[in-house]
């Protein structure tokens, strides 16, 4: 007894102490086990979806993507496929995670369809809010050369002369 009450303590610990969240579904998308780790503290009993289809928390925009990739997925034990989608836990809580989708099934320790992922809602946010910095710094280099486009090029050589 000692034994296993050290190996559930050993694996809690790891995945505490993980940064990647892990999911197990069952062969139909239901949610087996689940290990959040995710840029939001929260009350996990609030966020458990255990028992759950996958597909419930997965965002409307990328479900055809993810239940292609899950046949797929499927029909190829052992073989790793790039995850990458959007995921809504509660009303409040959604995420972007990447990740790996695997389908071990056939492995007698797991027994189900493997997703090991990262939250990057951050550096997705982070992408964002830059191509918006460079949108509005562009707006601001072209307003200052069309403002320079006002005066003809008689002008700005007169101007340019009195200043040396």
């Amino acid at each position: 007894m000692n034994d296993i009450r050290r190996n559930i303590d050993f694996y809690k610990t790891l995945f505490e102490f993980t940064n990647d969240s892990i999911l197990v579904l069952d062969y139909k998308g239901c949610i087996d086990f689940q290990s959040l780790s995710l840029s939001y503290d929260s009350d996990f009993a609030e966020i458990d979806k255990t028992g759950k289809s996958f597909f419930d928390i997965v965002s409307e925009k990328d479900i055809l993507y993810v239940k292609d990739l899950f046949q797929t997925v499927l029909k190829n034990p052992g073989k790793k496929y790039e995850l990458e989608c959007k995921i809504n836990l509660t009303h409040e809580l959604q995420f972007h995670i990447k990740g790996v989708f695997t389908n071990q099934l056939l492995n007698d320790n797991i027994k189900g369809i493997l997703i090991v992922a990262s939250d990057v809602t951050g550096k997705i946010d982070v992408k964002k809010e830059d191509k918006i910095y460079k949108k509005y710094q562009q707006f601001l280099s072209d307003t200052a050369l069309n403002s320079l486009e006002l005066s003809n090029k008689t002008d700005i050589d007169r101007k340019s002369t009195r200043l040396n």
